[in-house]
């Protein structure tokens, strides 16, 4: 009996179709289903942590503000005062970092002044940042938290 190719090429893709088409179910379509499933994601979870911050000359105003401008730290001010330490709740996004912005305020006058920013996130390691400054500070920071 006589091959006809055009019958073993068609007889191949079905075998090829009988073999991809479960393979994709089963591989491709699963995180679609997890989204239609009703299964909330959190975008955010909240780390404990500790936060020191140091300053060359002491300011007069400092807050550390997360990605909703909620305080997640203000000092009280004292004459001579240059390090705060303090427990702070740190919004950990999916990304695996979290945003902080950091506010601090000096006397006219003032010469260019260095900031140490330290956070110790629970079971992460300690991000250390030193910033420069001339009057005013007003900078974001990325503080990588992988949970």
């Amino acid at each position: 009996m006589k091959s006809l190719p055009i019958l073993e090429a068609i007889f191949v893709l079905c075998l090829f179709g009988a073999v991809a088409y479960p393979l994709h179910v089963l591989t491709g379509s699963a995180p679609a289903q997890a989204e239609e499933s009703g299964v909330d994601v959190p975008d955010r979870a909240l780390v404990e942590g500790f936060v020191t911050l140091r300053f060359a000359h002491p300011p007069q105003s400092v807050r550390l503000l997360d990605n909703d401008e909620r305080v997640v730290f203000e000092a009280e001010i004292t004459e001579g005062e240059t390090r705060w330490d303090d427990a702070v709740q740190l919004v950990v996004e999916k990304s695996g970092a979290s945003d902080v912005r950091i506010e601090a305020q000096w006397d006219a006058g003032f010469p260019e002044t260095a900031v140490e920013v330290r956070m110790e996130p629970d079971g992460a390691e300690t991000f250390v940042k030193t910033l420069w400054a001339t009057g005013a500070l007003d900078a974001w920071l990325s503080i990588p938290i992988h949970e």
